[in-house]
């Protein structure tokens, strides 16, 4: 294999940078609400008015200079500020507009974000944020604006993309009809990005085809663990409700909706069904024991080796990996090759009904930019997010500079050089791209297919299509993603929900590990009533209903 091809493996990575910028996980659960500041409201949040110039041409005449609070975003390769990246450089030629950033340390950002909320002391904007009790809060408390009338003027681009189809205007306003800032819109739908993967050279040793079965699955795991002292498949969340094995019973480890009725996984009936499979697969060593060291984001580092030292038969991993993990076998295991699979269900032919993480019928992530109240200068702050969703704003964000981080090739696709794919100095491609592009928690009009290289395998570029191969999407069930509760509700639910977890987590590792009977899981059923948990739902209900009535 060439260098070059060698290095442009390295793509693989790409998601670990950017992939949760553009999803979060439905039932994640709500800190303290941060308290309101007493006056933080300024004259520069008024709306425009039709005596004002509403032009705003760049380069501005003047240089211009905001601050901005970061939140969590790469500045490998020996970067000290976004400011380092060539493609921040340039679209400050560009614009004559440059950024201070606020860049709190990396795990404290959740932390620093109601502290600086608390503190009076606001930048002009936030790149990231932790809004618990919804972001019409945070408008109401005059710590952030409604940039909606000042899109006609300031924010064509950003409006137009924002209204392309009725789902993705509901997903980027809020409860009230406000605009809170600005989010990732994607060019087109992203299939789903993260799912099941199996070892597939040991099916072509065994005999059998793809997985698409529980039955499937259970016959693959018992022959992996007699001919391969295999330890299985690694659960990826830590109570062992792994939405990839859920999914088959049409359910999630969350919190999702059924012909607009809020339902939640962990306690609906039907979770016997699973449970039940789980304990007989983790007493036959079909599941590795050890899954709740390393479920949860440790899940990304630790099973890779698993897979590679031929200890696992079956995990979850990215798209972009597949060709990664080969290289990474090397002569050492050379038959080494893992293989998309999709999220087993009952019979041949059935459907799945609810989305593995991702939710590909959506152009729009979650993360938010929101330009604060303190802003000194909000038409060209909302002027110079805009750009970011131009096509050539976009371009320079998803891309980086013509010349040297990118070319056209023959049909008019911009194509990485090599300085992102086999950079001369050993950057790994993801530091290439921190240094030579915009991280993904800057939203713009957002390129995914820039993952895509032409020395990428059909194992990795078809991954997507094979995980959605079975998902029936006009089935009447939803996700929450883009669900908010509102401040009183989601003092309530934390109050409820906290316990609710722990709980959920302790009693169903038990279940699976066979330290608990399953006779017990009425019981179950009836302590998450006893604890709140029907209040939890009737709270996402109320959150669900105004969201569908955007």
């Amino acid at each position: 294999m060439s260098t070059k091809k060698l290095a442009a493996l390295l793509c693989a990575l790409l998601l670990v940078i950017g992939i949760f910028a553009g999803c979060s996980s439905d039932d994640a659960e709500p800190s303290a609400t941060p308290t309101a500041p007493a006056d933080t409201a300024s004259p520069s949040t008024s709306e425009p008015t039709d005596d004002e110039d509403s032009s705003i041409t760049f380069p501005l005449d003047e240089p211009e200079t905001f601050r901005i609070w970061n939140g969590p975003m790469s500045t490998t390769a020996n970067m000290t500020s976004p400011n380092d990246s060539f493609a921040y450089q340039e679209a400050e030629k560009r614009l004559n507009v440059h950024i201070d950033w606020d860049q709190p340390a990396q795990g404290t950002e959740n932390e620093q974000f109601n502290l600086i909320v608390t503190s009076g002391d606001l930048p002009d904007a936030f790149m990231s944020g932790y809004y618990i009790g919804g972001l019409d809060k945070y408008i109401n408390d005059e710590i952030i604006i409604d940039i909606m009338p000042f899109l006609e003027d300031y924010g064509k681009n950003f409006l137009a993309i924002a209204k392309i189809t009725d789902d993705t205007w509901k997903r980027n306003i809020t409860d009230m009809g406000r605009m809170p800032g600005f989010y990732n819109i994607s060019k087109e739908i992203e299939p789903t990005w993260w799912g099941p993967q199996v070892r597939e050279d040991w099916l072509k040793e065994f005999g059998l085809g793809s997985p698409v079965t529980y039955d499937d699955w259970y016959k693959m795991l018992t022959m992996a663990r007699d001919e391969k002292d295999s330890l299985g498949y690694a659960l990826s969340s830590v109570d062992g409700l792994d939405d990839a094995l859920l999914v088959g019973y049409n359910l999630i480890n969350g919190f999702f909706a059924k012909d607009g009725v809020i339902k939640y996984g962990p306690y609906e009936p039907e979770l016997l069904d699973y449970l039940t499979m789980m304990n007989k697969w983790y007493s036959e060593g079909l599941i590795d024991p050890d899954y709740t060291s390393y479920a949860g984001f440790a899940y990304f580092s630790e099973t890779p080796p698993l897979m590679l030292n031929n200890k696992l038969t079956a995990f979850r991993s990215f798209w972009t990996m597949f060709d990664l993990h080969k290289m990474q076998a090397g002569e050492d295991n050379p038959n080494f090759q893992t293989v998309a699979v999709p999220c087993p269900v009952n019979a041949p032919g059935d459907t799945r009904k609810l989305t593995i993480y991702s939710t590909p019928d959506s152009r729009v992530g979650t993360n938010v930019n929101t330009i604060t109240t303190s802003c000194h200068n909000i038409p060209v702050l909302v002027s110079w997010f805009d750009y970011f969703y131009s096509d050539e704003g976009e371009i320079l964000a998803d891309y980086g500079v013509e010349g040297l981080s990118y070319e056209y090739d023959d049909n008019g696709k911009p194509c990485f050089t090599d300085i992102v794919t086999n950079n001369p100095d050993g950057l790994s491609q993801n530091d290439a791209l921190a240094l030579y592009t915009i991280g993904s928690f800057h939203s713009r009009q957002y390129d995914w297919a820039r993952q895509i290289t032409p020395a990428m395998s059909s194992y990795c570029t078809s991954a997507g299509a094979i995980w959605d191969s079975n998902w029936d999407q006009n089935a009447g069930y939803e996700s929450v993603l883009g669900v908010t509760l509102n401040e009183e509700e989601a003092n309530e639910y934390s109050r409820l929900y906290q316990d609710i977890t722990t709980y959920i987590t302790e009693t169903i590792v038990q279940f699976i590990n066979g330290t608990k009977p399953l006779g017990d899981f009425d019981q179950y059923r009836e302590q998450l009533k006893t604890m709140g948990i029907e209040r939890c739902i009737e709270l996402y209900q109320q959150a669900y209903d105004r969201y569908v009535n955007r």
